[in-house]
C-alpha cells in the first residue's frame, strides 16, 4: 500500500473498534491494511486486520524473539454492532485451519468488507493500531 494515498478517517476508527472486540491474553497490536474500491475485486472499501506478533522482553535465551499470542475470544455481537448495516458475517477457517471473520456491510455510510484474521499476516505489515 502506498502511504501517500488518502486513507479515509473512518478506517482507523473502525480498525480500532474491531480490534477491541477481540479478547487477547496480553497487550498486542493489530496491523491493518486498506484498499479503496478501485484497487480491489470487491468494488467497495476493503479493510484487513490481523494481530501482530509480540516480542518477548525478558532476560534469557528467548529475549527478543517474536511469538504469536492466540486470542482468547471474539465478541461477534460487538463486531456486528460496529456497523450501520451488516449484509453478511462469516466465520471461516483459512490457512491451515486458522479462523477468520469476514463482514460485509455499511460503516458510516460507506460500503465496506472487512477481513478479521485471528492469526498474524506476514504478507502485509504496513500500519498498526
Amino acid at each position: 500500500m502506498d502511504h501517500e494515498q488518502n486513507i479515509p478517517d473512518w478506517v482507523e476508527t473502525l480498525s480500532t473498534a474491531l480490534a477491541n472486540t477481540i479478547e487477547v491474553p496480553a497487550t498486542i497490536h493489530f496491523g491493518w491494511y486498506y484498499e479503496p474500491p478501485h484497487e480491489n475485486d470487491f468494488g467497495i472499501h476493503a479493510l484487513t486486520l490481523y494481530p501482530e506478533p509480540v516480542e518477548i522482553q525478558e532476560a534469557g535465551p528467548k529475549d527478543g524473539e517474536f511469538v504469536f499470542l492466540a486470542p482468547n475470544g471474539v465478541d461477534i455481537l460487538a463486531i456486528y454492532r460496529q456497523f450501520d448495516e451488516v449484509d453478511a458475517l462469516t466465520l471461516a477457517f483459512e490457512q491451515g485451519h486458522e479462523p477468520a471473520i469476514s463482514i460485509t456491510g455499511k460503516y458510516k455510510g460507506q460500503a465496506v468488507i472487512v477481513f478479521l484474521f485471528l492469526h498474524p499476516n506476514s504478507d502485509h505489515q504496513e500500519d498498526e493500531i
